[in-house]
């Protein structure tokens, strides 16, 4: 098993081609430009990892680690990330159209202006995590835990949120008179806050 923490591995493209990095131990490395398209990153551990503006388009990241890793503009989609971690990562302006994020932990996760068109989140934790001007057509958040996340000035008038939990009055979601919503939200989503269905009630 590779261990190489704590790396700058911006010039070992051609190496990074040859490993096996199926459960690597990639801690606190610097990847950023890198192109790691197709390659099997199951069970890597990346945390505080920065992969800005790195490729990883139709990769295999099933259980890997990317808790507060950055992933600023880098390039996701079509990878299935399967339970992974994502935890308190930066995603600003990232592309994960297509992606597969089922069943994923992104607690405090910051998808900033990221494009998640047809990204699936179903099952997954995203609690407290930002999605501000993010692109969120098609995208499906059935039966996933929402608590305290932020949909300010974010348009999901197209997304999936059947079984999704708002967190109710506790730790209700974040939005603004500039968010858009599902027609149906009320008939589909769990836990509504109850500021939020008097405003749905209103228009």
């Amino acid at each position: 098993m590779i261990v190489l923490n704590h790396t700058d591995l911006r010039n070992r493209q051609q190496e990074l081609d040859s490993w096996d990095l199926v459960g690597a131990n990639l801690v606190g490395c610097d990847l950023r430009n890198l192109k790691l398209t197709g390659k099997d990153l199951k069970k890597l551990n990346g945390e505080r990892s920065n992969f800005s503006r790195a490729n990883l388009e139709k990769t295999l990241l099933q259980e890997a680690n990317f808790a507060h890793a950055l992933m600023c503009n880098s390039k996701l989609s079509g990878a299935k990330a399967e339970k992974a971690d994502f935890d308190h990562a930066d995603f600003y302006q990232a592309f994960l159209i297509e992606t597969n994020l089922s069943r994923v932990s992104a607690d405090h996760a910051d998808f900033m202006q990221a494009d998640l068109t047809n990204a699936n989140f179903q099952k997954g934790s995203l609690k407290h995590a930002e999605f501000y001007d993010a692109t969120l057509l098609n995208t499906c958040f059935r039966d996933a835990k929402l608590h305290s996340a932020r949909f300010v000035d974010t348009n999901l008038s197209a997304t999936d949120l059947k079984g999704a939990n708002l967190g109710g009055d506790s730790e209700p979601v974040q939005w603004s008179e500039t968010t858009k919503w599902p027609v149906n939200l009320i008939y589909v989503a769990t836990n509504i806050p109850t500021r939020l269905k008097d405003y749905l009630s209103s228009l």
